[in-house]
């Protein structure tokens, strides 16, 4: 019963605010509705421009074919003895032969390891390498002007830095070579 009160309390004030019944207020919402709807339809329906034509396609070009590819290299063999066996080997070969004790044929693997390695990397015999030989050799080497003034201070030629230098812009080329080479 309470709906029944709240609507019709509803139709009341819509009657007193807007002048018209519910029934007319209704159809004219719906009139009103089915203008706005009218124009959209009409909008949707009238033609759209034409969109710009487009050219015809040019056939397409044929896409290069890569060259072909460079055959393989193949690969290089290496030739070592071990014992009074010879191989002639690619470095796969080499791994499957080292990995499988049959196939070595009673060759022991370490010095078929070795003769292996020997082949591939061809060591050069043990002897000074770069890096020591520049260790055993002096790493400074006396410039002409220390030697000359070594020898006039340790030879009693002059005593002192200053006299040293003094003597040596009264020397000759000559002597100073000398003095250097000895």
């Amino acid at each position: 019963m309470e709906k029944q009160g709240k609507k019709d309390q509803f139709l009341k004030d819509l009657e007193r605010n807007t002048g018209k019944t519910f029934q007319q207020w209704e159809d004219s919402w719906l009139q009103r509705r089915g203008q706005e709807q009218l124009k959209k339809d009409e909008a949707s329906l009238k033609p759209k421009p034409a969109a710009p034509a487009v050219p015809p396609a040019e056939p397409a070009k044929p896409k290069p074919v890569p060259p072909a590819a460079p055959a393989p290299k193949p690969e290089k063999k290496y030739q070592f003895t071990v014992g009074d066996k010879s191989f002639d080997l690619t470095k796969a070969q080499i791994n499957q032969t080292y990995r499988d004790p049959k196939a070595l044929g009673g060759i022991n693997a370490v010095d078929f390891g070795r003769a292996a390695n020997q082949a591939i990397y061809q060591f050069k015999k043990p002897g000074p390498s770069n890096l020591m030989k520049r260790y055993t050799q002096p790493s400074v080497e006396k410039e002409a002007y220390d030697v000359v003034l070594d020898y006039l201070l340790s030879e009693g030629h002059a005593d002192t830095v200053e006299e040293a230098h003094y003597v040596m812009m009264q020397l000759d080329s000559e002597y100073i070579q000398s003095i250097v080479e000895n």
